[in-house]
C-alpha cells in the first residue's frame, strides 16, 4: 500500500495542502476569475482581436477530444500547459498556438467549452503540493498533479505524443503536428459508438427481461435456473434456526459503518464544493484586481482597534525588536509594531517598521495582513532609494497565496535592483503573461546570477532563497531543498530558512525528516506560529493525530491576544485532524470564532511556546490551618529576586478561600493574587491542581513558575512541566537571571548535598519551572500594599485516579519544624518512643525549639514521620540545631548541614556528626541532657 502524506505547501511555513476534497488550486482559480472578469469588463487588459479565433480553434480541438471519451477519460487528458513543448518556453510554441502566449485569459475564458470537458490543470497548481490529498475514511489518497499524470495501460501516453521536440539553447522546438496526433488518438477509439436502438412495444417481454437482470454484470439468467437458485437460498434462510455468526455480524457492522462513513465523506465533499462555488462567485476575493504584472492591488493595512500598547510611554519599535529577539508572542510583537507605525516610529528609511510588521504577520500565519504591510514597506523603501528591501518576503507571501506572476515579478525586480548590471537585457523586459513563461524567465535570471557567483566562489544566500522559491513553485522540491541548504550554510541561525527547508521535505513526501527540521526552527524561535503549525502537519502525516491537534491548538492559542479572527487555515486543518481521530463532535466545533476552552475541557493540551516581554513569575502559595506555609513565603522572596511582576496563586475549598485571600494579598512584593476554589483543592491533589496551573500558563505570558520544594509541589510542578514539554528544576538553593537573554541559571545540591550543580535554562525554554529549598531564601513579610485580587475558574478534571482519604497531623504547641529557629533532634540511641519524649521534649520546651528525628528513629517508631529531618524528610536550617544520639549518616546531614550552629552529643568520638558540628560533646546523653535541663530551669 502506498503511504500518502499531506505536504506543507507554504514556502514560508504552513502546509496548505489543506486536507480537503477541494482542488488545491481553488485560491488560484478565484484570482484567475477576478483577472478574467477584469479582462472581459475591459477595465484592465485589452481584449486581443483574435479572441474569436481562439474560441473557434479551441472548440474544434475539444470536440475532437470529446470523441475519444469512450476510450480515454477526459479527466486524464492534459491541457496545453502540461504538454512537453508548452512547458519549455514561450518561443517554443507551434505557430498555430503562438497567440496563446499573449493572453492566458483568452485560453481559459475565450472559448465555448463543452459541458463534459474536464477542468484544466495549470502549472500554478504545482507549488501547492506534490500530491493533492483527499480525505477518504481517514486515509489521504493522492491525485498526481498535471505534469505527472499517470494514465491506465489503455490510455495514450500524451507526453510521448507531444514531446518530440528538439530542445536546444534557450528551448527552441520543432513544430508538432497536432492533427496527426489527434488522428492517431481517434484511430484507437472503439469502432462501435453509442447508438439508439428501437425496442418493440412489448411490455411483457420487457418486464421479464428486467426481472432476470442481475446487478453484477448485466447478464440475464434463464428463467428456470434463476427460480431454482432463488428458491434454494430462500428455503435455506427460512429453515435455519441458527442466528448469524458473531464474526458475520461484526463484518456486516463494519461494512455498514464504512458505507455510512463514505456517504458522510461524499456529503461533506458536496457541501465543500457548493461552498467553494458560492465563495468563488460571491466573495470579495472575486473582485480582486491586479496590475499588468499580475500583482494584486490590495486595500490598505487595517490596524487593530484595541491596541493595549498605544498608550504606553515606550519606544514601541525598540520594544518590538527586543520581544522578537527574546522569542516573545508574535501577536504582541505585531501590536507593538502597529503602535510604532501609528506614532511615527518607522525606523530606517521610514520603511523598516512596515517590512518587519509584514514579516511578523506572515510568521504568525496571517498572510493577508502580511502582504498589505509588506506592500507598503516595499513602496516606501523604493521611494527612499533602498529598492529591494522586503521584496523577497513579499514574493514569498505572494507564493503562499498563489499569486504566482506577482511572486515571479517581485523576485525579478529584486534581482534587477541588486544585480541589474550583471543581468542580460533579455531579463529586464516586461514579464510574460502566462505563469509558466514568467516562471521560466525569473528562474533563468536567478540561475544566471547564481552561476556567475559560483564561478567566482561566492554565494549570496538571498539569491539562493529566491531560486529556491522559484523551484518550489514549480514542484521541484529537491532543487529547492538544495538552494535552502546552501543558504543555511551561510545563515545557520535563520529560523525562517529552517522552516522553508522543512516545507520542501514535507512536500517531497519526507514528513519524518521535515519534523526534525521544523523542530530546529522552533529551537531557534519557539514562538514561530507557522513552524508550530507545520510540526502539526508533519505529525498528521505520520498518524500522530493527538500531537498534531495539540500543535494546531497551540498555534491558535498564540493568536488569542489579538482582536482579529484566527487563521482559517489553522481551524480547517484542526477540523480534519479531529475527523481523523474520530472526534466528530469536536470537529463540528472547530470553526473560526470558537473558544479554545471547548477543546481544553476535553483534555487537549495546549503547548506553551511564547515568553513574555518582561519577567512575569507565578508563585504557588501553599497553606495549612489558615496560615501560609513558611516555604511558600520563601518562594515569594525567590520570585521577587527574579524581578518583574509577581503573581501568587492560592487554592482552597470555597468555605476557606476568603480567609486565605485576606492574608495573602498583604504580602510584600506580591502584585497580583489569583484564587480558585474547589473541593479538589483541599488538600491539593496533583491530578487536580496541575491542569489549572497548565491552563494559566497557556493563557498568560508567565516566564517563571516557582514554589517551595514541598511534598505537594513535588507532585504538581513536574506534572505541569511534562504536559507542556518543559523541564522542571527542583530544590534550588540560588539562581541568577539574565533579563537581556531571558535565561536563568540555577544552583541545586546533588549527591545528598555533597556537591552542587549549575543548571542553565536558556532563552529557548519559554517558561522556567522550579522549586526552591525554603531554608535558602528569607521568608517574605506581611505589610505590603494590597495586591490586585482576581478569581480564576477551577478546571474540572473528570475521573481523577486518586482521592484523599484523610490527613493526620501531630498536634503540638511547639514551633513548626520547617520554619523553627531552634531544633532539637534525636536518633536511634534513645532506644524507644517513651525515652525519646522523656529526654527531648522537656529540653525543647525550655529552649522554645521544634523537635526533629533521624530516619532511623522514625523507622524504629520513636517519632512521627512528620518529624524526620534529612534528604527524604524535611530540610531545615535553623539558628541552632542540636543532634542528640545521632551518628550523622549522609542522608541526615543533607537535611541540616546549613544550620547556623550545630551542637552534637554522642558517646562515639568517631561519629560523622562531629565533622559538621560547631560544638561537639563526647558523652552519655542520658547523663548530659538531664543536667542541661536542670541548669536551664
Amino acid at each position: 500500500m502506498q503511504k500518502v502524506t499531506e505536504a506543507s505547501n507554504e514556502i514560508d511555513g504552513p502546509s496548505s495542502s489543506k486536507l480537503h476534497h477541494l482542488p488545491p488550486s481553488a485560491i488560484r482559480n478565484v484570482a484567475d476569475a477576478s483577472m478574467a472578469r477584469q479582462f472581459f469588463d475591459g477595465s484592465g487588459m485589452s481584449r486581443p482581436d483574435f479572441q474569436r479565433a481562439i474560441s473557434m480553434n479551441m472548440h474544434q480541438a475539444n470536440s475532437e477530444l470529446n470523441q475519444l471519451q469512450p476510450q480515454f477519460p477526459i479527466a486524464n487528458i492534459p491541457n496545453f500547459e502540461s504538454l512537453a513543448w508548452a512547458r519549455n518556453s514561450a518561443s517554443s510554441a507551434p505557430p498555430q498556438l503562438q497567440h496563446l502566449q499573449k493572453s492566458q485569459w483568452s485560453e481559459e475564458f475565450g472559448q465555448s467549452v463543452p459541458q463534459n470537458v474536464a477542468p484544466q490543470m495549470s502549472q500554478s497548481e504545482l507549488h501547492v503540493s506534490t500530491f493533492r490529498p483527499m480525505s477518504h475514511g481517514g486515509v489521504y489518497i493522492p491525485i498526481l498533479n498535471s505534469n505527472m499524470d499517470v494514465l491506465s495501460t489503455r490510455q495514450i501516453n500524451w507526453d510521448e505524443e507531444f514531446s518530440r521536440v528538439d530542445v536546444k539553447g534557450k528551448g527552441k522546438a520543432t513544430e508538432v503536428d497536432l492533427e496527426e496526433a489527434f488522428n492517431r488518438a481517434a484511430a484507437l477509439a472503439p469502432k462501435e459508438q453509442s447508438r439508439i436502438v428501437e425496442i418493440k412495444d412489448d411490455n411483457e417481454s420487457l418486464e421479464a427481461a428486467f426481472e432476470r437482470t442481475t446487478i453484477n454484470d448485466g447478464t440475464v439468467l434463464p428463467e428456470d435456473k434463476e427460480k431454482s437458485e432463488f428458491e434454494r437460498i430462500w428455503d435455506q434462510l427460512q429453515n435455519s434456526e441458527l442466528p448469524p455468526a458473531t464474526e458475520d455480524m461484526a463484518k456486516w457492522e463494519a461494512e455498514f459503518n464504512d458505507l455510512m462513513q463514505s456517504q458522510r465523506d461524499d456529503l461533506e465533499f458536496a457541501n465543500n464544493m457548493e461552498t467553494a462555488w458560492k465563495d468563488s462567485v460571491n466573495s470579495e476575493q472575486t473582485a480582486q484586481r491586479f496590475d499588468e504584472d499580475g500583482i494584486p492591488i490590495l486595500e490598505p493595512y487595517q490596524f487593530e482597534a484595541d491596541n493595549p500598547f498605544m498608550d504606553q510611554p515606550i519606544s514601541h519599535l525598540t520594544q518590538a525588536k527586543q520581544l522578537l529577539e527574546r522569542n516573545g508572542s508574535l501577536t504582541e510583537v505585531a501590536l507593538l509594531l502597529e503602535a510604532a507605525i501609528q506614532k511615527g516610529e518607522l525606523g530606517q528609511g521610514d520603511y523598516e517598521a512596515w517590512v518587519l510588521l509584514g514579516e511578523v504577520r506572515s510568521m504568525d500565519e496571517r498572510e493577508d495582513q502580511a502582504m498589505r504591510a509588506l506592500t507598503e514597506g516595499v513602496r516606501r523603501s523604493q521611494e527612499s532609494g533602498q529598492s529591494g528591501e522586503g521584496m523577497i518576503s513579499l514574493a514569498i507571501s505572494y507564493t503562499n497565496e498563489s499569486f504566482e506572476r506577482a511572486s515571479h515579478a517581485t523576485l525579478l525586480r529584486w534581482l534587477i535592483a541588486k544585480y541589474g548590471q550583471s543581468l542580460p537585457d533579455e531579463f529586464k523586459g516586461s514579464l510574460p503573461k502566462a505563469p509558466w513563461a514568467s516562471l521560466q524567465q525569473a528562474t533563468d535570471a536567478f540561475l544566471t546570477i547564481a552561476r556567475q557567483q559560483h564561478g567566482r566562489g561566492e554565494l549570496d544566500p538571498d539569491v539562493q532563497i529566491g531560486l529556491g522559491v522559484l523551484f518550489y513553485t514549480n514542484a521541484e522540491f529537491d532543487k529547492a531543498k538544495d538552494c535552502f541548504e546552501a543558504a543555511l550554510s551561510a545563515r545557520p541561525q535563520d529560523y525562517l530558512l529552517w522552516n522553508r527547508l522543512g516545507s520542501c521535505l514535507s512536500n517531497g513526501s519526507k514528513p519524518e525528516e521535515a519534523l526534525g527540521v521544523y523542530r530546529e526552527a522552533l529551537r531557534l524561535h519557539p514562538t514561530y506560529t507557522r513552524a508550530i503549525y507545520n510540526v502539526g502537519v508533519a505529525c498528521l502525516n505520520i498518524g500522530a493525530y493527538k500531537e498534531a491537534a495539540e500543535h494546531f491548538l497551540t498555534a491558535l492559542s498564540m493568536q488569542e491576544s489579538a482582536a482579529s479572527e484566527k487563521s482559517e487555515q489553522l481551524w480547517h486543518t484542526l477540523r480534519k485532524c479531529l475527523l481523523s481521530m474520530g472526534r466528530h463532535d469536536l470537529a463540528e466545533a472547530a470553526k473560526p470564532g470558537q473558544l479554545l476552552d471547548r477543546f481544553k475541557n476535553e483534555g487537549a493540551s495546549v503547548r506553551r511556546y511564547a515568553s513574555s516581554l518582561h519577567t512575569n513569575t507565578l508563585v504557588y502559595l501553599e497553606h495549612h490551618n489558615g496560615e501560609l506555609d513558611h516555604g511558600s513565603l520563601s518562594a515569594l522572596t525567590a520570585a521577587r529576586e527574579l524581578g518583574g511582576n509577581v503573581t501568587g496563586l492560592v487554592l482552597s475549598k470555597p468555605e476557606f478561600i476568603s480567609d486565605i485571600i485576606e492574608k495573602a494579598k498583604k504580602l510584600k512584593g506580591l502584585n497580583t493574587l489569583l484564587h480558585a476554589s474547589s473541593p479538589l483543592y483541599t488538600p491539593p491533589l496533583p491530578e487536580a491542581v496541575a491542569p489549572l496551573i497548565r491552563e494559566l500558563l497557556s493563557s498568560s505570558s508567565f516566564s517563571h513558575v516557582v514554589s517551595a520544594h514541598s511534598s505537594s509541589a513535588r507532585g504538581i510542578l513536574p506534572r505541569v512541566a511534562a504536559t507542556m514539554d518543559l523541564p522542571a528544576i527542583s530544590d534550588v538553593i540560588s539562581f541568577t537571571h539574565d533579563s537581556s537573554s531571558n535565561s536563568t541559571t540555577f544552583i541545586r545540591p546533588i549527591y545528598a548535598g555533597n556537591a552542587l550543580t549549575s543548571v542553565r535554562a536558556p532563552e529557548s525554554v519559554p517558561i522556567k519551572i522550579f522549586s526552591i529549598r525554603a531554608t535558602s531564601f528569607k521568608a517574605a513579610e506581611y505589610g505590603g500594599e494590597a495586591a490586585e485580587v482576581r478569581s480564576v475558574d477551577a478546571v474540572e478534571v473528570p475521573d481523577i485516579p486518586s482521592r484523599h482519604i484523610k490527613t493526620e497531623v501531630t498536634k503540638s504547641d511547639r514551633p513548626d519544624l520547617g520554619s523553627a529557629s531552634r531544633v532539637i533532634s534525636g536518633g536511634r540511641a534513645l532506644k524507644d518512643a517513651e525515652t525519646f519524649q522523656k529526654i527531648l521534649y522537656p529540653l525543647a520546651d525550655l529552649l522554645g525549639a521544634a523537635v526533629g528525628a533521624s530516619r532511623a528513629a522514625v523507622d524504629a517508631g520513636y517519632a512521627d514521620n512528620s518529624l524526620q529531618v534529612g534528604q527524604t524528610g524535611k530540610v531545615v536550617a535553623p539558628e541552632l540545631y542540636m543532634a542528640i544520639g545521632i551518628s550523622g549518616a549522609i542522608q541526615h546531614l543533607a537535611g541540616m548541614k546549613d544550620s547556623k550552629m550545630i551542637v552534637a552529643i554522642n558517646k562515639d568520638s568517631d561519629a560523622p556528626i562531629f565533622q559538621v558540628a560547631d560544638l561537639g560533646l563526647v558523652a552519655d546523653l542520658y547523663e548530659v541532657v538531664p543536667d542541661l535541663i536542670n541548669k536551664l530551669k
